[in-house]
């Protein structure tokens, strides 16, 4: 476990940090709380393969709805294409001491869809806030290639997929927004995603309002393979656990 204080350079300072083994048991089905991009509404339900590709699906034709009615409404514009898009979901700890251990933040879910392969995976993912303090959010899991591929499309948006995991830390104060640039034609994209969240989400959770953050890496691998299964967790996050164990 370790503390660090909340900077422009909060990135720095968890690559090199330690971890803390998580604690043990399990929350309940009905502790799990997830928010879908937006801000609007929690769902109480762990991210599989199933629920991404519902989201890719509603995307799509929410999609195809937006260019159909663009069209009708500007006949002599010509036609408008979608070139990329990201779904998001987030979840924070499910009691207060998952909340403590993740300097009460949340895990962040990035799906990206786009028609040019060449943009994916992000180059970017990153905090900017309304005071001028910026920073670069870590970039915990990736889905696997084998997962991605059972992920389908429709290609109205792309037939090119990629998702991974990011924390974020005091997700109830930090006021900013969420901006990604992609690998190619594209920076500072919005993938709907603003802070603070809403403050009856994980109304149950204190906010001690320390400038002091607890970071616990065991906790976050926990969270992770128990909201978002099939996630591969990042090497160098596995072996900082894996070095904390041994005796």
């Amino acid at each position: 476990m370790i503390r660090i204080s909340l900077s422009p350079t909060i990135l720095m300072l968890l690559t090199t940090a330690a971890c803390a083994i998580a604690q043990e048991g399990k929350p309940k089905p009905d502790q799990i709380v997830h928010l879908e991009a937006g801000n609007k509404g929690t769902l109480k339900r762990t991210v599989t393969l199933e629920v991404l590709q519902k989201l890719i699906t509603r995307a799509e034709k929410t999609s195809r709805a937006r260019v159909d009615k663009f069209q009708k409404e500007n006949p002599d514009k010509g036609s408008f294409v979608p070139d990329r898009m990201i779904l998001t979901d987030s979840c924070m700890g499910s009691d207060q001491y998952e909340h403590d251990q993740i300097a009460e933040g949340s895990i962040i879910c990035l799906l990206g869809i786009a028609v040019n392969a060449a943009e994916l995976p992000f180059a970017k993912v990153y905090f900017e806030g309304k005071d001028g303090k910026n920073f670069d959010l870590l970039q915990l899991a990736t889905l696997p290639p084998k997962a991605l591929k059972m992920l389908k499309t429709d290609g109205s948006i792309g037939n090119n997929l990629w998702a991974a995991l990011y924390w974020i830390p005091k997700v109830r104060t930090l006021r900013g927004q969420l901006l990604v640039d992609f690998k190619a034609n594209r920076m500072r994209f919005r993938p709907g995603i603003d802070f603070p969240f809403p403050s009856t989400w994980g109304k149950d959770l204190v906010d001690k309002g320390s400038k002091e953050l607890t970071v616990n890496f065991g906790t976050m691998k926990e969270i992770i393979e128990r909201e978002y299964p099939g996630m591969e967790i990042n090497p160098e996050i596995l072996e900082t656990i894996s070095a904390l164990k041994k005796p």
